[in-house]
């Protein structure tokens, strides 16, 4: 999607976020997340929530109007703090907004402000930037991050990877049908993990 296919000209960006093993992996075989706290160098950050790289996921954060996930994501998260729980919040409740989840299987029950969308991936993300009021659209998971990716809606790509071969579990960048180039913006070394960030070329 070019720009001028956004809704408004003031929309802000579009944005994946994630933490990832050297090998691609965005959590291990069964689910297992506990890699990303045992091997990198975590910092305390907001509400004493610890995470990969303090400054620039508080970058992160403030520029954050709306989150958009798919349904796997959606229930990991509501038992882990890295994506969007039931409540709509994330990052430990340092964030609260819209939150979004592409699925074509929602739950039964209470959304707690969560709101299941499903259809053009085109127009669900439009939908997600409204509701962020101007500022960042934050999208989290591998498949919706690979359909994103495949649309050419993603503006920029922020990654911590941590120094850790899994051998297996979600692959972020797995789901695609061919190459897709992106151009370095950031690489900051830590001692246990590297920022990244990266714009995909067509941006």
């Amino acid at each position: 999607m070019n720009q001028s296919t956004r809704v408004e000209a003031t929309m802000g960006i579009v944005r994946i976020h994630s933490s990832m093993s050297l090998d691609g992996y965005i959590c291990g075989p069964n689910d297992w997340m506990d890699w990303v706290f045992d091997h990198a160098e975590l910092t305390e950050h907001v509400e004493g929530l610890r995470v990969l790289d303090g400054p620039a996921t508080r970058a992160v954060i403030d520029a954050t109007g709306a989150v958009l996930s798919g349904r796997g994501c959606y229930d990991f998260g509501r038992d882990a703090t890295e994506v969007p729980p039931e409540t709509g919040e994330l990052f430990g409740g340092a964030w609260s907004g819209p939150a979004f989840v592409a699925t074509h299987r929602p739950p039964a029950g209470d959304n707690h402000g969560v709101t299941f969308v499903s259809g053009d991936i085109n127009d669900i993300v439009n939908e997600c930037l409204k509701a962020a009021n101007g500022k960042d659209l934050l999208v989290l998971g591998a498949n919706i991050a690979s359909q994103c990716l495949e649309a050419n809606l993603v503006d920029e790509v922020l990654l911590h990877q941590v120094p850790i071969l899994l051998g297996g579990g979600v692959n972020l960048f797995e789901n695609r049908s061919g190459p897709i180039e992106l151009d370095i913006v950031e690489v900051r070394p830590q001692r246990r993990s590297t920022t990244i960030r990266l714009r995909p070329r067509h941006r």
